[in-house]
């Protein structure tokens, strides 16, 4: 008889440390469940998303350096060769024998005949501010897009560095990219191609292709933008600018 009571208790000492268990791993669950619910829905960022951090920091590395841009279209070709130094752009329209200087938006041009910078609009030149564009203001109105599709390409040595290629995508883009743009054009799709040395962040190479409708055909205007990472010092005589409160 004694030893039946000493087993019932057993039993009953095993059913309640099996309870106490199932009550310490429920309220475990019970207090933690953020902490789970957080670790199981921790996500990777995405390609573009890591393409936008180094983007943004590459165009707040690149102050001085070369820059090279060429366009063509149906029925035109341009070609700028200068320098960006922090703010300002400086260089020529060879063909058209135009030195160009720019800073904080504002747009000066000098002919070859004349002796003195002259505003764009006393020579029709309205236009020229969509060509005349640094990396960073592309991208700024590139990355201005909703949808933009990314993908990584192959390694090519750019310049003497090693750059990641990425091209992106956008369907039926809002933005007025290239110049010599006609009134009427319809936008169907933008691709970009930039080479990004990720270890020094600096954009080599930026290609733009813009394909469009214009009075019933399709048109296709290509910008190619190249950079070396060093620039000459500015040039003396160059036009004053005007920042809010203060003339440089």
């Amino acid at each position: 008889m004694r030893q039946a009571t000493v087993k019932g208790k057993s039993k009953r000492h095993g059913i309640l440390l099996l309870l106490l268990v199932l009550m310490i791993i429920a309220g475990s669950l019970f207090l933690f469940p953020r902490q789970v619910k957080e670790h199981e829905e921790q996500v990777l960022p995405t390609m573009f998303e890591v393409l936008t951090v180094q983007v943004t920091a590459a165009g707040n590395n690149m102050e001085n350096y070369s820059l090279i841009i060429e366009e063509n279209g149906p029925g035109y070709k341009l070609n700028f060769q200068g320098q960006v130094n922090g703010e300002k752009i400086y260089g020529k329209l060879e063909d058209y024998e135009l030195e160009l200087f720019s800073a904080y938006e504002q747009y000066f041009v000098k002919s070859a005949t004349e002796n003195e910078w002259q505003d764009l609009g006393v020579l029709g030149l309205e236009d020229l501010p969509d060509l005349i564009r640094t990396p960073r203001q592309l991208l700024d109105k590139i990355w201005a897009e909703k949808e933009i599709s990314v993908a990584a390409g192959e390694k090519r040595i750019v310049n003497d560095a090693l750059c990641q290629v990425y091209s992106l995508e956008i369907q039926k883009p809002h933005a007025r990219f290239l110049s010599g743009l006609p009134q009427n054009a319809v936008l169907e799709k933008l691709q970009v191609y930039l080479w990004l040395d990720e270890e020094n962040l600096f954009i080599h190479r930026l290609a733009l292709i813009l394909d469009m409708v214009a009075g019933g055909e399709k048109v296709q205007l290509n910008r190619l933008l190249q950079m070396e990472p060093q620039a000459k010092a500015l040039p003396a005589g160059l036009p004053p600018v005007e920042i809010p409160g203060i003339i440089v």
